[in-house]
């Protein structure tokens, strides 16, 4: 997950930041409806249970570095992918998809722009 947010952030990012404003939100929102969808789900989803049953299945059986591996690896996914989903990345996706780009001034549309690219 973290080398698709880099790859994601060093293409996809880079190449929407040359389009003008409205076209720039306008793109957004198409893939923020697309992006939600059964194979990202279960990958974005599926690794947190994948990682929550590595630890349990692994508490008796590995050495205590091994274990501590694990879990370090399980809070890194929790804290660095999840949490920062959960509490940046949704509410700023939602505050997009509530955008009506085609009632808003040129002025509106490049503040909003500049909010949200900044984060």
């Amino acid at each position: 997950m973290e080398g698709l947010f880099y790859s994601w952030s060093v293409s996809v990012i880079s190449g929407l930041a040359t389009l003008g404003d409205e076209n720039y939100l306008s793109a957004f929102q198409s893939m923020n409806r697309v992006i939600i969808n059964l194979v990202f789900l279960i990958v974005f989803m599926g690794l947190l249970n994948l990682f929550i049953l590595l630890s349990y299945l692994s508490y008796n059986k590995s050495t205590l570095v091994q274990l501590w591996f694990i879990f370090s690896v399980s809070g890194n996914y929790i804290a660095g992918i999840m949490l920062i989903t959960f509490l940046d990345d949704v509410p700023l996706n939602n505050s997009l998809k509530a955008l009506k780009i085609k009632s808003m001034s040129v002025e509106q549309i490049a503040s909003f722009r500049l909010r949200f690219e900044s984060k």
